[in-house]
This record gives structure tokens, sequence and C-alpha cells, in this order.
């Protein structure tokens, strides 16, 4: 079974759980009537409500054990929006963006982390009300796979340190900048990859490649949360202008 069936699968059992649901109610008023006039018995409209709720429990269980497995499905690559840049070297990118984002009043803290040859500084501006502005700005020769995770799991780091571990209810925009001398197959792959969006918070993925002189910009999936990511995207280009 390829990976787009078993996607197939599993949003085709929320529909119909979601369609059993909503229905639910409407036709049971619409039974009751009906009994009441004597076009169908009492013993027959149990009978169907006793079965759409038996068909609501198995269809909603089937997307409770699938619905898991979602993550292991792999989507398909969305190319990447290319665009020109204009700065010949980290280091002069990176003196940019410390100016940039350091008169928009972010606060700067460079993550100790054990990752041979690799900087990572994180931006963050928490003067907005239940909102964290984040920017995190990676610097790295080359990328492999390992070092795709080990990134996110220092950011993640950062917001539950941040956080002091504790449940938050702010939203976090967060803009991932991933700037690497030589571009690989996983750098293909990492901005060519369907951005996935959180309800509460926005990602914006940003590959830089000096060896090219190009910035390359991940698009979301579908729709969902496509205006915050639109935004960011207009957030990260206002950087580069100012």
């Amino acid at each position: 079974m390829t990976d787009r069936t078993k996607e197939i699968i599993i949003k085709t059992l929320l529909v119909i759980a979601f369609t059993i649901l909503c229905s639910f109610f409407p036709i049971g008023y619409f039974l009751d009537y009906l009994v009441d006039i004597d076009v169908i018995s009492e013993k027959l409209c149990m009978s169907i409500i006793y079965s759409l709720m038996i068909s609501f429990g198995v269809t909603g269980s089937l997307v409770t054990i699938l619905l898991p497995f979602m993550k292991y499905i792999k989507s398909k690559p969305v190319k990447a929006q290319k665009f020109q840049l204009e700065f010949s070297n980290y280091e002069l990118f990176s003196g940019y963006i410390d100016n940039v984002l350091a008169k928009k009043n972010y606060e700067k803290r460079v993550l100790k982390n054990s990752i041979d040859n690799a900087e990572i500084s994180m931006y963050f501006n928490n003067q907005h009300l239940n909102l964290l502005k984040a920017v995190a700005l990676i610097r790295v020769s080359e990328v492999t796979e390992e070092l795709i995770d080990k990134f996110d799991e220092e950011i993640s780091n950062f917001f539950c340190d941040y956080y002091e571990n504790e449940e938050t209810h702010d939203y976090i925009d967060l803009i991932i900048i991933l700037c690497v001398d030589r571009i690989t197959p996983v750098f293909h792959k990492y901005v060519n990859s369907n951005l996935q969006q959180e309800y509460k918070k926005g990602k914006l993925l940003v590959g830089i490649s000096f060896g090219g002189k190009n910035i390359y910009i991940s698009n979301p999936k579908g729709s969902f949360a496509y205006k915050k990511y639109k935004y960011l995207q207009k957030e990260f280009f206002e950087l580069l202008r100012t």
C-alpha cells in the first residue's frame, strides 16, 4: 500500500466520522418526527440510531488508531521559491542581520551546541502580547540529515528553556535561515520539503547558498495557515530591504 493510498484512507475515515457526527442529531429529530406520525415504528427508529452510533464508534476508533501513522507518510516535495542573494559571504550577511534585528529590538542568544563547525544564533522579540517573534540563523558548510535533526532539536530546546519547560499560550512566529557554502541533496530536500504549519506556530524555512548566491524559500503544503506563511515571507524580505 502506497503512502498516498494510506493518506486517502485516513482522510476518508475522517470525513465519514465527521459526517456521521454532524448528521446524528438532525437524523434523530427527523426519525422522532416519523415515529410521531406513524411512518416508522419506534423499534426501527432505535435500530437506525444504534447503527449510526456503532458506525461512528467504529470509524472514530479506526481514525484514532491510524492518525498517529500520518507522520510516517512521506509527502511529495514542493519546489522552493528561488531568489538572488546580494551578500557574497556569511560574515556580511550575519552582520547585516545582527544590525537589522537589533534595531527592531530583538534580543540575541548564541546557542551552545555540540555540532562541529556549526553556529546557531536565536533572535527573539517578546514585545507583542501573546506573541513571540523569533529568527534562527544557522551556519554550516554543508548540511546532512543528521545535522537537520540536530538543528531542530537545538531550536526546540531554546523554546523549552525560554518558557522554562512550561506550557505556553503564546503564538510563535519563527523564521529559520539555514546558511551553507555548498548545496547538497539534503539541502535540496530540506528547502523543497512540504512546509508544515502548526496552529499556534507559524514557520518559514529559508535556505541560503553563498556558493550560488541564491535564496531558497520553502512553500507550504495546502492552504492551511497560508496567510501566516505569506506574512512571514514578507517579514523576511523586509529584513533584507531595511
